[in-house]
Parts: structure tokens; C-alpha cells; sequence
């Protein structure tokens, strides 16, 4: 009876072990690298959102571990993705304007997911980042619009006339129009600079003054928004390509429900940080229709004259199908 219970128990454990080898083994462990830091709202809403979508979508099976700009430095990032040191990336394409950053010209189009991907300027984009850079796009992201914050208001002639203010090369053009001197520095020196006077005012999209405290060492929002903001998820294109088809699918049908949900969940949080910020005694200032035809079209010129100097006539093509399906703004 013994002998008999004992096997059982063996034949048992075997079987254990052998279902959580097949288990362990369909597991995907990847890893995702951060433009921003987990206080930023658009790490919370994209690329966490992101992730928790993803494990639920594969029952559990794809997990993904984070990491962010304390560990490579945002304007770095691409690299190490492309190698192939990171799966994931999430970020803006100014970050990697240097590597044939196309993304760039999205932040010109009007916040539209579906038309993106139905009008082929999504695949457009996917396709010479695969080429490039050796990543795919898992997904366009739109969060919000642009605005700017200062230290203190506008001039009396409603600009910013030799003030310093923050931003990387997509907003320069936008500085310059109204006077400014552009700096470049990292989200997460912000604050300090703001602070100590190094900076007089930063360009950002509308979410993120809350979070990070600005409104402790700035006191003004300008409006109206210009541009659109649009955040990108790309994948190491060998990491992607090794996987079985099904994970693909799932990988692929998350980035595209994911870029509706934004979409709407974006707007909705830029709402509700309007409203915490007017509460903090943040003030909103508005520019005169001629300072804000200044902001917006040298914005938005600068993003295609980038993208002809980065990528060629491909960003001719996408200007063209975005002013034929309505998405040119």
C-alpha cells in the first residue's frame, strides 16, 4: 500500500513539474525603457497602461519590467532599444531626432488614431522606423496639446522677450517667435532650474504641471494649446520578429485599442489638471491671435522642415496624405 501511494505521489510531483516547465517556458519576460519618470502622467497613461493592458491581454504571460531616464538618459534611448538591450520604448520622437526621428512630424497632425492608421500614414511611419532604426511601432500615442509655463506673465507687448525658456529643438522656433532664448534640459530638471532662475519658463504638453510641482515655481500657463503631441511605443524589431504570431497579434491589437483610450483619457486629464492648477493659484494668460499664428505655424513649420532635413522625401509623403485626408492641421 505503501509502495503504491508512493508512486502515485512521484508520478505526482512529475507531472508538476513538467506543466510548470511548459508554463515557465511560454512565459515572456521583456523590458521597456522610459522617457519619462514614473511621477510624469504620460508614463502613467501610456506606457504603464500599456503594460497592465498587455499582461491581461496574454493571461498573465507577458510581463514587462520598466525603466527610465535615471538609467540611460532620454536623448540616448534609441540606441539601446535598436541594439536590442531593451524591447520597448517609449518617448518622443525629438528625443531621437538625430536617428532619423520621422515621428517628429506627427506632432502636426490633429489628434485622430483611426485616421492615422486608416489614411497609411501609421505603416508609413512603421515601416522606415523598421528600416532606420530596427524597431517596429507598436503604437502612436496622441497626449494633448502644447503649452507653455512661466515664471511670471507675459510683456506688455504679450511675449517673452529675452527670457530663457525650456524646450528641445521641435519648440525653438516656437521660443524664438516671441522673443525667447531656447534651453534644452531634461523633464526631470525642470523644476530645479525653474527654481534657481536658470530657466524663466518651459515648453511641455498640457499634463504634467501638477505632477512634477511646477506651479510651486511657476505661476503661469500660456493658451491657447498649439501642436499635438504624439507619443510613440516601439518594439527591437528582432525581439518582435521572434516571437510566435499570436503574441504578435496581442502585442499589435494592445498599442491599437491602447491609442483610442489615450486619446480620450488624455483630454480628460488635461481637464482635470487645469482645474487642480487654477485652485494652486496657477494663472492662465492668454496670447493675442497674432503671437499665437507665430507660436503655432513656426511650430509646426519647423516639425516638416525637420523632418525633409531628417528623412527626406518620406516626410513630403506624409504631408501630403495627411493635407489629403483632413489631418493636417
Amino acid at each position: 500500500m505503501f509502495k503504491l501511494n508512493s508512486t502515485r505521489l512521484g508520478l505526482f510531483a512529475v507531472s508538476v513539474t513538467f506543466l510548470a516547465l511548459i508554463t515557465s517556458a511560454h512565459a515572456v519576460e521583456l523590458r521597456i525603457l522610459n522617457s519619462w519618470n514614473e511621477k510624469a502622467p504620460l508614463t502613467k497613461l501610456v506606457s504603464n497602461g500599456f503594460v497592465e493592458k498587455l499582461k491581461n491581454a496574454s493571461n498573465g504571460r507577458i510581463n514587462i519590467v520598466a525603466a527610465g531616464p535615471e538609467v540611460i538618459p532620454p536623448f540616448e534611448q534609441i540606441q539601446p532599444v535598436s541594439s536590442g538591450s531593451f524591447d520597448f520604448l517609449f518617448t518622443h520622437a525629438a528625443y531621437h531626432f538625430g536617428s532619423k526621428g520621422l515621428g517628429v512630424t506627427l506632432d502636426s497632425l490633429k489628434s485622430n488614431p483611426e485616421l492615422r492608421r486608416k489614411s497609411g500614414i501609421w505603416d508609413i511611419v512603421d515601416k522606415y522606423y523598421q528600416k532606420q532604426n530596427n524597431v517596429k511601432l507598436i503604437g502612436i500615442f496622441p497626449f494633448g496639446q502644447y503649452h507653455f509655463i512661466l515664471k511670471k506673465g507675459l510683456s506688455a507687448k504679450g511675449d517673452w522677450a529675452g527670457r530663457k525658456i525650456r524646450g528641445t529643438k521641435p519648440y525653438h522656433s516656437a521660443i524664438k517667435s516671441l522673443g525667447g532664448s531656447p534651453v534644452v534640459l531634461k523633464g526631470g530638471e525642470i523644476y530645479s532650474a525653474l527654481e534657481k532662475g536658470v530657466i524663466d519658463g518651459a515648453a511641455w504638453p498640457n499634463s504634467g504641471a501638477l505632477n512634477f510641482k511646477w506651479y510651486e515655481v511657476a505661476k503661469v500657463r500660456i493658451r491657447p494649446s498649439f501642436g499635438s503631441s504624439s507619443l510613440l511605443i516601439l518594439m527591437n524589431l528582432d525581439k518582435f520578429k521572434s516571437l510566435n504570431k499570436a503574441d504578435q497579434d496581442v502585442i499589435l491589437e494592445v498599442g491599437r485599442k491602447h491609442e483610442l483610450a489615450v486619446d480620450r483619457e488624455s483630454a480628460q486629464l488635461s481637464k482635470d489638471e487645469d482645474v487642480q492648477l487654477d485652485k494652486l493659484g496657477m494663472t492662465i494668460e492668454n496670447l493675442s491671435s497674432a503671437n499665437y499664428k507665430k507660436i503655432s505655424s513656426s511650430f509646426n513649420d519647423t516639425l516638416w522642415i525637420f523632418g525633409k532635413k531628417c528623412c527626406g522625401e518620406i516626410s513630403g509623403k506624409i504631408r501630403k496624405i495627411a493635407l489629403e485626408s483632413g489631418l493636417l492641421k
